[in-house]
């Protein structure tokens, strides 16, 4: 099973992620800040991390960088909410530390998983399988 580790500290969000994830055939593993997430990176070795990017403890910032450090192949997307500027200018110091794609919060959860296919797809890593059953609507 494709394995995904979400960081994230907004509860919501992470949950409604986590769940649209799992009805998309991804496994997936919730951290609550960078320095589980790093935790986390490094028992399960997951094939794709999703994190959001201001966060306590440690930021996503730092984790992208931390993660290139160890794994420079993991696909790595970054989420930001905030104000336009301080969303765009966070956004493009995470491409510069290394994330493949950015987008802002609230996230559609249909272009999330677009952009987690994408960069799957792009990294050669695995994918599920097309679901045959009917889900319900993700947004």
């Amino acid at each position: 099973m494709t394995k995904i580790l979400l960081v994230d500290d907004d509860d919501l969000q992470a949950r409604a992620i986590e769940l649209a994830l799992r009805r998309s055939g991804f496994g997936v593993d919730w951290a609550a800040d960078g320095v589980e997430g790093m935790e986390i990176f490094r028992r399960l070795m997951p094939d794709l991390v999703i994190t959001d990017i201001v966060m306590p403890r440690r930021d996503g910032i730092g984790l992208i960088s931390e993660l290139r450090r160890i794994d420079p192949a993991t696909p790595i997307i970054a989420l930001s909410g905030g104000s336009i500027l301080g969303r765009l200018q966070l956004l493009e110091q995470a491409i510069r530390v290394g994330a493949n794609a950015t987008m802002s919060k609230p996230v559609a959860l249909a272009d999330l998983l677009a952009a987690v296919r994408r960069c799957l797809a792009t990294a050669g890593r695995p994918m599920p399988a097309a679901r045959l059953t009917g889900t319900a609507p993700l947004h």
